[in-house]
C-alpha cells in the first residue's frame, strides 16, 4: 500500500491523490501515537531511529518530523490511514473532559 505523508495540505495537489493512502503524521500525532501504545520517549525514539531528545523537541514542536521518521512510524506501527484514523479517535474518546 503506498502511503503518501502530508506536514502542510498546500503542498501537495489533493486532485492527485485519488486512489493513495493518506496520512498526516505530524509532531502532534508522533506523540498521540506514543501515549496510544504507551511507550516510553526512549522506547518510541528507539522505534523511529532517533536519539530521546530529538523526539522530545519533535513532540514539542521544536524540530520537524522528516519523512524518515514518519515513514518508520507507518512501518513499525503497520499503520494505514483507516487504522491512524481509529487510534486517534480512540485518543480523542479517552481525554477527560475540558481537555
Amino acid at each position: 500500500m503506498t502511503a503518501i505523508f502530508l506536514f502542510t495540505l498546500h503542498a501537495r495537489n489533493l486532485a492527485q491523490l485519488k486512489e493513495a493512502d493518506v496520512m498526516i503524521i505530524d509532531f502532534t500525532t508522533v506523540k498521540k501515537l506514543r501515549l496510544i501504545y504507551r511507550l516510553s520517549l526512549a522506547e518510541m525514539a528507539a522505534l523511529l531511529g532517533v536519539s530521546e531528545s530529538h523526539l522530545w523537541r519533535v513532540e514539542k514542536g521544536e524540530r520537524p518530523i522528516n519523512e524518515t521518521m514518519r515513514q518508520r512510524c507507518v512501518e513499525e506501527l503497520e499503520l494505514t490511514s483507516d487504522k491512524l484514523t481509529r487510534l486517534l479517535d480512540m485518543y480523542q474518546d479517552t481525554l477527560l473532559p475540558g481537555k
